[in-house]
């Protein structure tokens, strides 16, 4: 297929976007080993380089919940645990029945728009909970 040089600056930035998505180490830090500096530098890295490359590719995309936990939050989690094996990835997935309970929550207001800042006020209060370590005390 022939693309215009508009789509096809889309899709290098969306293949540069794939390729450091493919390439990051993740899940060097879920064992349950310690993790060294360097290999906590290097996963900062590219995280950054894949959010910076996703952000190029879709500038008009929101981020999703998942991916901001580990992008703002797994690199400082690991930096003081050393570690991110030694808990699970439960933590991450139970964001989709957070989101199911609140989805049935709102399911009343018909407003996208109020219903996504409804969204986004709930987890970033239960974000800041849980930063303040606060969470457990509601």
């Amino acid at each position: 297929k022939w693309y215009s040089p508009k789509e096809n600056e889309q899709v290098k930035r969306t293949v540069d976007y794939r390729r450091s998505a493919r390439k990051i180490r993740i899940y060097d830090v879920t064992r349950t080993k310690a993790t060294t500096k360097q290999q906590i530098e290097d996963i900062k890295g590219q995280l950054r380089e894949m959010c910076a490359n996703l952000r190029s590719a879709h500038p008009t995309y929101t981020v999703n919940v998942k991916l901001h936990l580990v992008n703002a939050h797994l690199p400082d989690f690991v930096q003081s645990h050393h570690s991110w094996g030694r808990l699970t990835e439960q933590p991450v997935e139970h964001v989709h029945a957070d989101f199911n309970k609140l989805h049935l929550t709102l399911a009343a207001m018909k407003d996208p728009v109020a219903k996504g800042y409804a969204f986004i006020n709930a987890f970033s209060n239960a974000n800041y909970l849980t930063d303040i370590g606060e969470a457990w005390n509601i």
